[in-house]
């Protein structure tokens, strides 16, 4: 442990640690932001190509097997029955950082309020939402794609 001979030198070093954990965090959160956006990319094409190969079952089986397309249905409830607790706590921690954000902007005004510091934790906010929306969007992408890959396996094992 480094002695210090004064408190300015130790209240040196405590910034300098404070600064430094900051930009740390922030560089994370950035990280993770970018992550999640080139992630949920990534799930678009997926979901587009497993679209794609389920339309082109059902248009092949459609006149023949029309029961069986429109039962496919029910496999895709089921998955979204499995994920729902994952998703409904994502939708409240969206809903947290919504009515978070709408409590800063009630407190703008009051006396008291330090106005940089207001608008500090509106922004911190504003990143936590928008990190929360990214990952509820891609929970939402891969459950789509967890359906469309089940009920063409469902079809593709009914079919054959």
């Amino acid at each position: 442990m480094v002695k210090f001979q004064t408190k300015e030198g130790k209240r040196e070093l405590q910034n300098s640690q404070g600064r430094a954990s900051f930009k740390n965090s922030l560089q994370k959160k950035k990280n993770k932001k970018t992550s999640l956006e080139e992630h949920s990319k990534d799930l678009d094409v997926e979901l587009r190509d497993v679209q794609e190969s389920l339309k082109q079952l059902e248009d092949a089986y459609r006149e023949k097997y029309p029961d069986l397309i429109a039962r496919k249905n029910d496999v895709a409830q089921l998955i979204e029955k499995e994920n729902q607790d994952c998703r409904k706590k994502l939708e409240e921690e969206v809903r947290n950082f919504e009515e978070q954000l709408k409590t800063i902007a009630r407190q703008k005004n009051r006396p008291g309020i330090v106005k940089t510091s207001n608008a500090s934790a509106k922004s911190r906010t504003k990143q936590k939402l928008e990190i929360a929306l990214l990952e509820l969007k891609v929970h939402q992408q891969q459950t789509e794609i967890e359906q469309m890959d089940m009920i063409v396996e469902y079809l593709k094992r009914l079919l054959s």
